[in-house]
């Protein structure tokens, strides 16, 4: 995942992890930030002006950290299956966390995530811009959001309503799905260096995320509920699957993202596509986040996820 990581770690936010984490995340934020409000230029946006980086960033952090921990304590323990009697249900559904909270958690780190907007925080938004003078409408619902610097270095936050059918989970691999295609589109918009391998890598990853005419990219959260919910393709007792995902498993706690393919037909070999994928994409985070560690003043953070390794060794 090295050519996936690399733009990545180009886009993390300035001070990511340096200061203490402010409690809620974004969405304390929008309740409790400094900002105001312009009328939106196209439909079913809200444009929040004048964002201080130094306010937001903690806020930001607070999400991250939470879901960058997560992924990596799930991925870790997903290697935990009893090979010799076929048992890998769980260790399954803790790959598909590790990749839910992992991508979370790479949007997140890069100024960008998926909100849910309750009543009171749409009314919060809706008081601070009718002191602007703008009258705006906030539906309640699910909600992308991304920060944009302009050239004068002064930075907005961009809120876009998103469908709203669907599980929270559906809702998020779609937005998951449409931030790597935006990726790919800045790679070669800006001919960023191996341009072509991070784009190669974003196909793969998202050709298994759309996978079996799921172009939205909710692959990965059908094949969980199926597994979950309905207990199929025979990964509960007495298991009558076949598959090779022990091997995968046995690769953690190594983040080498070489070692998963993302070349693999789910159409005939679901269950390995699906761990592969998201063990993927827990090893991008995970790649990530130790880039991030590799910052001054981080120390915090640092320490956090070198405790969590130790008590997963």
């Amino acid at each position: 995942m090295k050519h996936l990581c690399d733009p990545l770690v180009r886009r993390l936010l300035p001070r990511l992890g340096e200061d203490a984490p402010r409690s809620g995340g974004v969405k304390a934020w929008l309740r409790e930030g400094s900002f105001y409000v312009t009328d939106p230029i196209n439909d079913g946006e809200i444009v929040l002006k004048n964002v201080g980086l130094t306010e937001i960033v903690p806020y930001l952090s607070f999400d991250y950290e939470r879901f960058a921990l997560s992924s990596l304590e799930s991925y870790l323990f997903s290697r935990e299956v009893r090979s010799q009697t076929g048992a890998v249900a769980w260790s399954l559904i803790k790959a598909y966390y590790a990749a839910f909270f992992g991508a979370h958690a790479i949007m997140r780190a890069t100024g960008r995530g998926n909100v849910q907007m309750d009543s009171g925080t749409a009314v919060a938004i809706i008081d601070i811009a009718n002191i602007y003078g703008v009258a705006l409408g906030v539906p309640v619902g699910n909600y992308d959001f991304r920060l944009t610097q302009h050239s004068d270095r002064t930075l907005d936050l961009i809120l876009t309503s998103v469908d709203g059918r669907g599980s929270a989970h559906e809702g998020f691999w779609k937005s998951f799905y449409n931030f790597l295609s935006g990726l790919a589109d800045e790679v070669a918009a800006n001919s960023e260096q191996n341009a072509s391998l991070t784009i190669g890598a974003i196909s793969e990853v998202q050709a298994i995320l759309a996978s079996n005419g799921m172009n939205a990219g909710t692959w990965l959260s059908f094949i969980r509920n199926q597994i979950n919910y309905r207990h199929e393709y025979g990964v509960w007792f007495p298991y009558t699957g076949v598959w090779s995902v022990s091997s995968m498993f046995s690769k953690i706690p190594s983040t080498d993202g070489a070692l998963f393919r993302l070349d693999l037909d789910a159409s005939k070999k679901a269950i390995d596509a699906f761990t592969s994928c998201c063990l993927s994409l827990a090893v991008l985070n995970a790649q990530l986040s130790q880039a991030l560690c590799l910052r001054k003043g981080v120390g915090r953070y640092q320490r956090l996820t070198s405790r969590l390794m130790k008590e997963a060794a």
